[in-house]
């Protein structure tokens, strides 16, 4: 088993503090509390094991380990290193690459719901002499003109991460 680092207190507290601040990030706070939690301790250890995430956090082993194989997937971190006990180390290499990743994921999210919403104001339009004395209507309406004027500029937002995140590596 992995011990966690043991940092003075200070910095345990200074650790905290950039956690929190993370966390408190919109790119983080979208997501679920576990993956958000585990990439901020990434970005402020670097290298870690699912023993390591388990004494930092207290999240079960179980969701960790599933949640890990998601970060691998999304390459926001890779193994790095298997012990002869068979504990593997995850490291992020660049808090650069890892932001990018986890804007693009979110833009990603964002995007897939583009069809949805054009077919949602598309309907609302095709029933607006019902609906728009409905109170909320054209505030709701609005939201989702700007979500169809925006969609398209998401999507290449996406084209630009996908190609600096190439030229990153």
């Amino acid at each position: 088993m992995s011990d966690v680092e043991p940092f003075d207190l200070e910095i345990k507290k200074i650790e905290g503090e950039i956690v929190d601040f993370l966390l408190s990030n919109p790119l983080f706070a979208l997501e679920k509390s576990i993956i958000s939690t585990i990439k901020a301790y990434f970005i402020t250890r670097k290298n870690l094991t699912q023993d390591m995430i388990h004494k930092l956090t207290g999240f079960s082993r179980g969701k960790i380990s599933q949640e890990l194989k998601n970060l691998v997937e999304m390459s926001f971190i890779e193994k790095t290193n298997i012990s002869s006990m068979g504990e593997i180390t995850y490291s992020m290499k660049s808090a650069t690459k890892a932001f990018l990743i986890n804007f693009l994921n979110a833009q990603k999210d964002i995007y897939e719901f583009y069809n949805e919403i054009n077919d949602l104001k598309t309907e609302m339009e095709a029933e607006r002499s019902e609906l728009e004395s409905l109170y909320g209507y054209k505030d709701l309406y609005d939201i989702i003109s700007l979500f169809t004027i925006s969609l398209p500029l998401t999507s290449e937002i996406i084209k630009i991460l996908e190609k600096e995140l190439i030229d990153l590596t």
